[in-house]
């Protein structure tokens, strides 16, 4: 069953109850909610700021809040936290979007840890890292090489997603070449990364975005002016 997430945490409570009394004990939760701005830091409402952790961080606690009591009675669960490739490696023009989702890595990482130290061994926790997958939300964004980052098919990246879950893996990172950047981003020097990040053309991803919002009324009008 769906739990479809509301910024109201009392909302997002009450909905998690109903799904408890009509549904039963949930042993595996999907937390993939998630919003983005697509404005510079210095010009985006804080409205839009608030929204963005509302919804890409603090549900994540609130949902899981509602639901890891009962997996750790039972020692059985699952939960998945949809991140981002961003939340391991920022992007230019997504300051409030990357750092919502630097916490929700540091969340299911900390996570982790409480619930392995605590004895639990059949509640498992799985982070996605992926990069922006054709949903809509990154609607005119372009990487300089997409034979190298392309958009993600959304089919194939929940196969992936999938098969992580299945085989219990910590942490999905998809393309696997995100994996890689991550890695170059603590051990080269902060200039050195800079580069490489103008090189994959990061640095001007978001220059020609229009968003899901925005793509919806383009296709409805039939135009792209």
């Amino acid at each position: 069953m769906h739990l479809y997430l509301n910024r109201d945490k009392s909302q997002i409570e009450r909905t998690a109850q109903r799904v408890k009394t009509e549904v039963g004990e949930v042993n595996i939760l999907i937390n993939n909610a998630g919003v983005v701005s697509g404005k510079k830091f210095i010009n985006t409402p804080d409205v839009l700021v608030e929204r963005t952790f509302d919804v890409n961080l603090l549900a994540h606690f609130w949902t899981v809040k509602c639901f890891l009591p009962s997996m750790l009675k039972n020692n059985h669960g699952h939960i998945v936290n949809i991140a981002s490739s961003t939340g391991l490696v920022g992007l230019n023009r997504l300051t409030d979007y990357s750092a919502s989702k630097f916490g929700v890595v540091g969340f299911t990482e900390v996570l982790n840890y409480e619930i392995i130290f605590s004895g639990y061994r059949g509640v498992h926790t799985t982070l996605v890292c992926s990069s922006y997958v054709k949903t809509g939300m990154f609607a005119g964004c372009k990487m300089r090489f997409p034979w190298l980052l392309p958009a993600l098919e959304v089919e194939n990246t929940t196969n992936r997603i999938m098969q992580g879950i299945l085989t219990n893996q910590y942490i999905i990172c998809i393309p696997r070449l995100v994996y890689f950047l991550s890695y170059l981003k603590v051990i080269l020097p902060v200039d050195a990364f800079l580069e490489v990040v103008k090189f994959f053309g990061a640095a001007t991803f978001m220059d020609t975005y229009v968003g899901k919002e925005a793509n919806a009324v383009i296709h409805q009008n039939g135009s792209s002016n």
